[in-house]
């Protein structure tokens, strides 16, 4: 019984498992990601960390993981004062912010990465930072297919803020 904003993240889930997982394939892990995510959607109000802890689960179950598991390790990759570029097949590299344009697509702040790595969702800036990072990540693997949900969130959206 999802509404609104909710449903249509829903559709978006739905979106990408059909895009980037081959039929008949199990994925116990992600299946229990995806029922977590849906249950929590049941809410009145979309959360945009649910959507973005379902991208990042989806992307370690297709082994595209973007953070180490353990919390050591973690600290060792990434320092919450510095600034690092996603480079595909190399993952986080240290940089500096350097042209401001640039910053807002491939540059991510070490404290925003390490919160999304947690999946503290709390901070704004952090949930701004996921989607970025995930939809950087997901376009080469999604390719042209179009995601139709994103285009519904838009009208969705439109209607809204007409009213």
């Amino acid at each position: 019984s999802l509404r609104g904003e909710c449903l249509v993240a829903g559709f978006y889930l739905n979106e990408l498992l059909m895009c980037l997982l081959q039929k008949w394939d199990a994925h116990l892990v992600l299946y229990t990601a995806y029922e977590k995510a849906v249950a929590m959607l049941q809410a009145s109000v979309l959360e945009q960390g649910v959507l973005r802890s379902f991208e990042k689960a989806l992307l370690e179950e297709l082994g595209y993981g973007l953070f180490p598991k353990s919390d050591t390790e973690l600290q060792h990759a990434l320092q919450p004062d510095h600034y690092y570029r996603f480079v595909p097949e190399q993952g986080f590299v240290i940089s500096t912010l350097g042209d401001p344009s640039q910053a807002k697509t491939h540059i991510f702040s070490g404290k925003n990465l390490l919160a999304i790595a947690r999946e503290d969702w709390r901070d704004e800036s952090c949930l701004q930072d996921a989607k970025r990072l995930t939809r950087f990540i997901l376009a080469p693997l999604l390719g042209a297919r179009p995601i139709h949900s994103r285009k519904l969130f838009l009208q969705l959206n439109g209607e809204e803020s007409d009213k």
